[in-house]
């Protein structure tokens, strides 16, 4: 009978295994279907969310732009009106493209859509009448009450369409739950059958389960951290540009010699924090983004882009040697404002952390662009080499001593040659000093798209409360 018992025992024991590992395959493929299915919803929503944002940033920016226009007549504002209008078509393309499966939210996109051109078309009007110096009708548009009742039908369609989005997209997180829910109770039903098993199989799942929470919470603090920066730098950027706009008022005041060095101090340190604050716009860019984005502009010549930018940081420099080799024009179609970011970046991190002259050189090698910029010095630490285009990357005890930034320079710099389509290098000796070498295709490469699961690129817009 013993025997027997241990001849049935064998193949139950062997059943029993068999359909909990059963049990537990079709159990994490319900799940890893769950989570697929879900992952597209959801990735849906958070663009949709992202571009519902979008509109309303865009559209006050083109209002706020177009005040400061009527208020200064600076041309800035109003090329930041014209990009702010121009982008809004494309944002409500890709928003009624996301919407298509839900006609609520599609007949909402469209009265935004009207809404935000009865918007535009009031704005230019005013511009119009401002051109042709019919000051007072631009005005009374501006303080009308028509204006801004549109504005408000404006923010309440987009507070609706954002609610519908959340209310959306916390449906599809409770179906996940609940199907995760039921995978956890299949499995704690097949691990019941054998308490070994069981154990083994729960310990594993534990330790699943808390990396799953640590990659949640980790990528969770990593968008946190990504939208906190975008928001300071927004929020920072108006407050930033009054007070260097009453700087600079103040600097063309008859003002004593005392005051004028104060107003001078205040001027330093406002432009020493909008750079700051752009660097922290374009961290959030790249990293939300995957990428700066760049405008390319056919013909664009480095050479000029270098040496304008040369010329800046020798006035701001004077105490140090900046010397440019370049004898010809190099065209190539590239973003003129963010190739001038990179040179200054470049030269002026050479010009901070180096000794001596600064040698910058330009020149063409085959179909490619190449721009070096050298500085003798002390070299870069072998263990730091590998990691000065890391964002927040400073050599060691270099965080109060030199430079006045955040570590981004290198970084942005990096991005922004990615962006199109070339190449960043760094060598350091102490025979060469240190040498950053840039090369660019001078031929048209193909503008860098964000990847599709990521949000759109967060522009250097108003932040909307």
């Amino acid at each position: 009978m013993m025997s027997g018992r241990r001849r049935l025992s064998a193949p139950l024991v062997g059943i029993l295994t068999a359909t909990v590992l059963l049990a537990l395959f079709v159990t994490d493929v319900l799940m890893v279907s769950g989570i697929m299915s879900s992952r597209g919803l959801i990735s849906r929503t958070q663009q949709a969310q992202a571009l519902i944002a979008s509109v309303r940033a865009e559209l006050l920016e083109a209002e706020t732009s177009e005040h400061d226009f009527l208020l200064t007549g600076r041309s800035e504002y109003a090329d930041a009106y014209k990009a702010a209008t121009r982008a809004l078509p494309a944002i409500l393309a890709d928003l009624r493209r996301l919407t298509a499966d839900d006609p609520v939210q599609l007949r909402n996109v469209d009265a935004l859509a009207t809404l935000v051109d009865q918007k535009i078309a009031e704005l230019r009007m005013t511009l119009e009448w401002f051109q042709r110096f019919e000051i007072p009708r631009a005005l009374d548009v501006v303080r009308s009450d028509e204006a801004a009742a549109v504005m408000g039908w404006i923010r309440q369609l987009i507070a609706e369409m954002r609610a519908r989005e959340d209310s959306r997209l916390e449906a599809w997180t409770i179906e996940t739950r609940r199907n995760l829910d039921a995978a956890l109770w299949i499995d704690v039903a097949a691990l019941a059958g054998l308490v070994m098993l069981g154990l083994i199989l729960f310990a594993i799942n534990r330790d699943i389960g808390r990396r799953e929470a640590l990659e949640a919470a980790l990528r969770e603090q990593a968008l946190l951290q990504g939208q906190f920066i975008a928001i300071l730098g927004h929020d920072l950027r108006n407050p930033l540009n009054a007070v260097l706009m009453a700087a600079r008022r103040l600097k063309q005041a008859e003002v004593s010699e005392r005051w004028a060095k104060s107003v001078d101090y205040v001027i330093s340190g406002s432009r020493r924090m909008a750079r700051l604050v752009d660097q922290l716009l374009d961290l959030a860019r790249a990293r939300q983004a995957g990428g700066i984005p760049v405008n390319l502009t056919p013909g664009t010549d480095l050479r000029e882009i270098v040496r304008a930018s040369v010329e800046e940081l020798r006035a701001a420099n004077s105490r140090t040697e900046i010397l440019v080799d370049s004898d010809e024009p190099i065209p190539g179609a590239w973003d003129p404002d963010r190739l001038a970011q990179v040179a200054s970046n470049l030269v002026g991190n050479a010009v901070v952390h180096g000794t001596g002259c600064v040698e910058v050189r330009v020149r063409r090698s085959g179909s490619n662009a190449i721009l070096e910029v050298q500085n003798s010095g002390p070299a870069i630490p072998p263990d730091v080499l590998p990691r000065v285009f890391e964002a927040f990357e400073r050599p060691a005890g270099d965080l109060t001593t030199r430079g006045d930034g955040l570590g981004l320079g290198l970084f942005i710099a990096e991005r922004i040659v990615a962006a199109h389509h070339g190449n960043i290098a760094v060598r350091s000796n102490a025979q060469e000093g240190t040498i950053f070498t840039v090369i660019l295709p001078a031929s048209v490469p193909k503008p860098m798209q964000a990847p599709a699961n990521d949000p759109p690129a967060v522009k250097a817009n108003l932040a909307i409360g």
